[in-house]
Order: C-alpha cells, then structure tokens, then sequence
C-alpha cells in the first residue's frame, strides 16, 4: 500500500503505462486512498456538525427559558412575546430534528446538501416575523439561536466543499472518461476486425480471378480451342463464299424484277415460283429443286417479245440480256455451288457446336466477371469502414484522458 500512495502522490515525473483496457480498474485502485482520506473527513466535519446542532439547542433552551430584561409590560404584550417565541421554537427545533446527518457519506452528501438547503430556506420563510418579534423583546438570545444556525450553515458547507474539493469527484469523470475511451476502443476493434476479413475476402477474390484467368489462358492454348477459332474462320470464310454467291443470284434477279412483278399480273401459272424468287432470289433458287424458275423465265420472255409485257426499250434491252443469262445450266450451277456451300457451313456449324471450348471459355469468362464485381463490392465496403475508422476519435479522446489523469493525480500516465 505505500508504495501504491508513493505512486499516486508522487511528483509526476516518472512515466507509468497502463493499457486502455485495465483503465477503468487502475482508476478504481487510484480512487482508493483519496476515498479513505474524505471518508475521514466527512466523519470529522460530521462531528463537528453534530456539536453546532448540540449548541443549537442549548442556545434554545436559553431562549425558552430566558426572561424580559424589564418584566414591567403589559399581559397582552407577554401575550404577544409568548406566541412569537413558541411559535420560533417550534419551526427551529423541527429544523434540527430533520437533519438527518449521521448516515451522511461522500456519496450521499450532495443530495444531503439540497435538502438542507431546502429545509434552510423554509425555516427562515417561515421565522422571518418571529424572529423580528423577539429581536425587540429578547434580542441576545434570538441572536444566538441565528448564530447557531448560520455554524450549523457553515459546517454543510464545509462538508460540500470536501467532497468538491476531493479528487474523488473529478476521478468520477475520469471514469467516464475511460468508459468512452473503450466504447470507441472496442468499436474501433470491431472495424478493424471487419476490415480484415475484408481483406481476407478481397484476398481470396483476387486468388480466384487468378486462378480462372489462368484457367482461361490455358484454355485458349489447349487444341481443342484452337480447332474451335479454326472452326470459327472456316464459318466466316463460308459465310462470306455464301453472300457472295447470293449477290451473284440475287443481282440478275433485281433486274428481271419489274418484268416479273408485270407477269404476276397476267400469269395464271408460276405465280408462287415468282412471289419466291421476288421476295428472295438466293433463297428460292435454293429450294427450288426442279428449276420450276426456268419455265416462269421462258414465258416472261415470249409476253416481253409479244409485247404482253411492256418495258422501256434500255430497261427491255437489260432485260433481255439478263434473261439470256439465267439458262437451265448457269442455275443449276448456282444451285449447286449454294447448296455446297451450305452444305460445308453446316459441318462447320456441327463442329462448333460439338467443341467444348466455347461453352468453357464462357463459363470462364463469367466466372472472372462474377468475381470482378464481388472484388469491387468488398473493395467499396472496405473503403467504407476505413473512413468509418478515421472518424473515431481514439487518439484524440486518448489524449484527453491522458491529460485529465496527469492533470487531476499528477501522474505522467501513457496509455496504451
């Protein structure tokens, strides 16, 4: 034990470290011999208080038993003193008796104080008109009684001052103090706990995306995906020999079409051959298995020579160049090579559809996508609780606990 009081009355040079955690009990410890010292001087001031009551009363008794300097007046003027003096009597001795002050302690004194207060003011309220009665008759002993209260008066207020003065109350703030200290310790704890497993998270996230990438890498080095892009090209190649194949149906056709569309007009035969081939010359040529075309070709001809089908002489001209053309073997051609080529398109299209690769590399992909939005989002709440952390006000309010100690036990005290 002395050695703890050598700690806490020392002069503050030498630096004592304590941790945040174990500061609510050091200031329990340090509250300690400051609690025994005001205990001791509460009890004294309370003896003390017991003897101003205890001369209160003797200074009562003189006055109720006190008599007129000059006994010559009048029965009603006894009358008058008598009544006054009872009645002072009375208010006094039920003020004293309602000082309930041997259960005072230190905690307990400040509601004491408001309550003695109190009953002070309401005394004097209620003696202010006695006690100028017997100021004219008994002047001495009235006036001792006034003393007496105004020592009983100075004792409370003695009492008050021990405690306020008392560091004790100012280590009550302190534990406050270190209350909130931990609060923001243990909040501060918390964040950070969360901000590592972020961390952690964002650290596996990251991982993952490594390791797809990887996975995708070696996928796009593996034969299988590389017979896919072959695959791929091949399609394009086909699909570009196909257009152009189309272009070369399709141009003669566009030609030919305001001549078709007059022999829709006055045709009653090949008009579903014709509709086709106007709506889609490639296509129709296509499906046109028997070359029904060349019949509907034929006839345009003979009603564009008989004048049936009337056309400009350039655009008749054109028309019957192009019809020309368009033989039973140059469409059949056509036909054919479309049809290979289709036909080609579709193994390719098999192949594709049979390889693998493409259904991995997609799942790959979104795999990478899915965790890149995850990393981000974890990465965004990251940032969150950073700025949350920064607006904890640790150090400051360590600081400010730090100083109040120093300030209040003059103790050089480094928290930790």
């Amino acid at each position: 034990m002395l050695t703890f009081l050598k700690k806490f009355f020392s002069t503050g040079d030498e630096p004592v470290k304590v941790s945040m955690g174990s500061l609510p009990q050091w200031l329990e410890d340090a509250a300690k011999p400051h609690a025994e010292k005001l205990s001791s001087t509460v009890e004294q001031k309370k003896h003390e208080l017991a003897g101003e009551i205890h001369s209160a009363r003797e200074t009562l008794s003189t006055l109720s038993s006190a008599t007129l300097p000059n006994p010559n007046i009048s029965v009603r003027e006894k009358q008058f003193l008598d009544g006054n003096r009872n009645a002072y009597l009375l208010h006094a001795n039920n003020f004293l008796s309602s000082l309930d002050y041997e259960g005072i302690t230190h905690h307990s004194l400040p509601d004491f104080s408001v309550r003695f207060d109190e009953k002070l003011q309401q005394f004097a309220k209620s003696t202010l008109r006695p006690y100028k009665i017997l100021q004219e008759f008994l002047a001495n002993e009235s006036r001792d009684v006034a003393i007496s209260i105004r020592s009983i008066e100075s004792r409370v207020k003695g009492l008050r001052q021990a405690v306020e003065l008392s560091p004790l109350s100012k280590i009550s703030r302190l534990k406050t103090l270190a209350g909130e200290l931990n609060s923001r310790l243990s909040q501060k704890k918390n964040v950070e706990e969360e901000m590592k497993k972020l961390g952690d998270d964002i650290a596996l996230a990251e991982k993952s995306i490594s390791a797809e990438q990887q996975n995708l890498r070696d996928l796009r080095d593996s034969g299988e995906y590389k017979a896919y892009l072959d695959a791929k090209a091949g399609r394009e190649i086909q699909l570009k020999k196909i257009s152009d194949i189309s272009s070369s149906v399709s141009q003669p056709f566009a030609t030919l079409e305001m001549a078709l569309r007059k022999y829709e007009h006055i045709a009653s035969e090949n008009l579903e051959v014709v509709g086709n081939y106007l709506q889609d010359s490639a296509k129709a040529l296509a499906e046109d298995e028997g070359l029904a075309i060349i019949d509907a070709l034929q006839k345009v001809r003979q009603c564009i020579i008989r004048r049936e089908i009337e056309l400009k002489d350039k655009k008749k001209e054109k028309t019957m160049a192009v019809l020309g053309q368009l033989t039973a073997e140059w469409l059949a051609e056509k036909r054919k090579e479309h049809l290979s080529l289709f036909h080609a398109l579709s193994s390719i299209d098999g192949k594709i559809s049979a390889n693998k690769a493409k259904g991995w590399e997609e799942k790959l992909v979104e795999k990478i996508k899915i965790s890149g939005v995850r990393k981000e989002r974890l990465e965004e709440s990251l940032a969150l609780l950073k700025k949350e952390a920064e607006k904890i006000p640790l150090e400051s309010l360590k600081k400010e606990v730090e100083e109040a100690i120093s300030e209040t036990l003059r103790v050089n005290l480094t928290l930790s």
